[in-house]
């Protein structure tokens, strides 16, 4: 039989090798996809509706990966490991108004992605269902206020965790944020709420909506063959396809986290110091895992729009030639007495 110990202890080690390799490298390729994201889908015109859904989430996903998976999980926790002890920096425990700023920046970052993507869904459906009112060069107003109340309603909803929490000294002379005293039970009700809402609800409902697309483009492809230009109706199935890919990838990240919180938040001091552990350093390990959807969101439209392919060789080609001509620049300068030699072809006829 399996020692309870030795499955809490691998898991915490599991915990730290994940902070301390993987939090960084999905930091290192979310936030260079993201820049990508942004440049491409701005700089492509006409400037429409579905760039600006792009363009925000590369945004907000930057933001939840340089607090939650470089400055939290690895700075904070995973150097702090392989280090011996040695090495951590908690900028979030530098005082208490860090620690509820972080607090709060990285739920509210969080929900603000969540939902501009769940509303980049019900866009498409009302574009498909209602092609004529929503084109693609309409209601983009509209869609910089629905930005504006995801965040003003994510700020709302995340403000009273962040108004909460407090610092503690651990055992071991270090400082963590927690929910103290006699309402810490109530907090953390409150969290798996606001975990719920955030996570587990809009990746669900995209997941739907965008069956719903689906739907509504093989009944349109059956009932009207001919109506569409072919080529439109392609991009128009790749545009489906990766939101579609985007969403499910959302929702396989953040089912587990959702579960393992909300099953931690039903114990109490009758619960088995095991289970309580275990159930613990699961919920910790798939917050850390749960960033793997804001890391690979923006290489999703490398393998369906064209057009996001060709910019992306257009500016790579043009970053080389940059780098090619510095380099000669480079070894002219170095070069004091350049020589001109003269080659003559002499034929042998």
């Amino acid at each position: 039989m399996v020692d309870c110990s030795d499955v809490v202890n691998t898991l915490f080690t599991l915990v730290a090798s994940v902070r301390f390799f993987i939090s960084p490298l999905l930091f290192v390729l979310g936030i260079g996809a993201n820049i990508m994201v942004f440049y491409l889908f701005l700089t492509n015109k006409p400037l429409t509706r579905y760039n600006l859904y792009p363009i925000a989430l590369s945004i907000f996903e930057s933001i939840v990966l340089l607090l939650n998976a470089f400055i939290d999980d690895f700075l904070g926790r995973g150097l702090y490991y392989f280090s011996n002890g040695n090495v951590r920096i908690k900028v979030d425990t530098a005082s208490l108004s860090a620690c509820q700023f972080f607090e709060f920046a990285e739920s509210w970052s969080s929900f603000v992605a969540a939902y501009i993507m769940l509303a980049f869904g019900i866009d498409r459906v009302l574009s498909i269902g209602l092609p004529h009112r929503f084109q693609r060069d309409r209601h983009i107003c509209s869609t910089m206020l629905l930005y504006l109340g995801i965040m003003v309603v994510g700020a709302a909803l995340s403000a009273p965790i962040a108004a909460g929490s407090e610092l503690k000294y651990e055992n071991q002379a270090t400082m963590k944020v927690w929910f103290p005293g006699a309402a810490k039970r109530i907090e953390y009700y409150t969290k798996v709420n606001v975990t719920v809402i955030t996570f587990l609800i809009p990746t669900f409902l995209l997941v739907t909506i965008n069956c719903i697309i689906i739907g509504q483009m093989l009944i349109r492809k059956t009932t009207h063959p001919t109506v569409n230009d072919p080529s439109e109706s392609r991009t128009e199935m790749r545009r489906v396809i990766t939101y579609l890919l985007i969403s499910f990838v959302s929702f396989a990240c953040t089912l587990p986290l959702t579960v393992t919180i909300c099953v931690r938040a039903g114990h109490d001091f009758t619960t088995p110091r095991c289970e309580f552990s275990i159930v613990a350093e699961l919920s910790r390990l798939f917050n850390s895992t749960k960033d793997i959807q804001y890391a690979c969101h923006g290489y999703t439209y490398i393998f369906f729009f064209k057009f996001f392919r060709n910019r992306l060789k257009q500016m790579c080609s043009r970053m080389r030639e940059n780098c090619c001509c510095g380099v000669e620049r480079v070894l002219t300068k170095r070069s004091p007495n350049p020589k001109i030699a003269q080659v003559t072809h002499i034929s042998t006829k």
